[in-house]
């Protein structure tokens, strides 16, 4: 099962709406067998993602990122789209909650000792 986002999008499902110009985490239904070349065309951005452990259901789930574009065209190719999460909210509230952390990591000596000197 994979995991939920930590970070909700407003909507998500298979039948979320997207935005043309929005980039999502989303899973791919795949058969069995099915091989990555099928998706090719998409354009998808898997390689570094966890993927989904198989279940017992006959289908395979590719956990990749994918911009409203591609979403449309694979839901309008028949492919069964989830969408987990906008990306780009996940990416804002991350960055926002970076910011709001006010004390130095490196002057703290919160973090592990490294190998060489911070310069």
């Amino acid at each position: 099962m994979t995991k939920r986002p930590q970070f909700p999008a407003e909507a998500v499902g298979y039948d979320a709406p997207v935005r043309n110009n929005g980039v999502y985490r989303i899973l791919v239904d795949m058969v069995p067998g099915e091989s990555l070349a099928a998706l090719a065309p998409f354009r998808l951005d898997y390689c570094c993602m966890p993927q989904a452990q198989a279940s017992s259901r006959p289908i395979q789930r590719l956990h990749a990122f994918a911009g409203g574009a591609t979403v449309e065209a694979m839901r309008k190719a028949g492919r069964n789209v989830e969408i987990l999460a906008d990306a780009e909210a996940e990416s804002r509230t991350a960055i926002s909650e970076l910011r709001l952390a006010d004390e130095d990591r490196f002057a703290s000596g919160s973090l592990p000792p490294t190998v060489g000197r911070l310069i």
